[in-house]
């Protein structure tokens, strides 16, 4: 299997991958769910996500024989004509790099490319994280949003019996196909409706 230089698969296709409104495909399940909460977090406590913005590229990296994060959908690159490489903090003012710092440090899992590699628009999961933690980090996100729907549950990042049912319960409520899976329709529904659960 080819993989990213952060170890997760090149995709071929964008077959696994979910639409994200403001960067296009992100590969689908765990990482999406990461990586647009990371998102949504952005656009409302740093800067509006403009059109220079973007996932998924099946490519190599500039100079090397490596795949890029992105050809895995693993990686956004944000606001490229305001952050442009070649400095860690390009663009951004002193109060963005704070709020900056603070917020990635609630997502573990991610890396800013910015002091990494000094490539600034760059945001990634990290090399060397496993699926099991960006998974953990999903499902504790996804764990909160429900608990703001009225549902009974332990926010411990495991995807048990009754983070399921309670999953199950939302798409049902919501009129939506009751799959237990907590893609863009249903974190749509998560995050624009006041359903509480019976």
């Amino acid at each position: 299997m080819t993989t990213s230089q952060n170890g997760w698969p090149v995709q071929d296709t964008k077959a696994k991958l979910w639409p994200h409104p403001e960067v296009g495909p992100i590969l689908g399940g765990p990482v999406w769910v990461v990586m647009a909460a990371f998102l949504r977090r952005y656009q409302a406590e740093i800067e509006t996500i403009g059109r220079s913005s973007g996932c998924y590229n099946r490519r190599r990296i500039a100079g090397s024989t490596k795949w890029s994060n992105h050809a895995s959908a693993t990686a956004v690159d944000l606001n490229w004509n305001l952050h442009p490489a070649g400095a860690q903090h390009t663009g951004y003012s002193a109060r963005q790099i704070t709020d900056l710092t603070a917020l990635l440090a609630e997502f573990p899992v991610l890396r800013w490319g910015g002091p990494a590699f000094n490539d600034p628009m760059h945001y990634e999961i990290r090399p060397g994280v496993t699926r099991a933690q960006v998974k953990k980090l999903a499902t504790t996100l996804l764990q909160k949003q429900l608990l703001t729907h009225g549902f009974a549950l332990e926010v411990d990042g495991v995807r048990g019996a009754v983070t399921t049912a309670a999953l199950l319960e939302f798409q049902r409520a919501q009129g939506l196909e009751a799959d237990g899976v907590d893609g863009p329709k249903t974190w749509s529904a998560l995050l624009t409706t006041s359903t509480v659960a019976a």
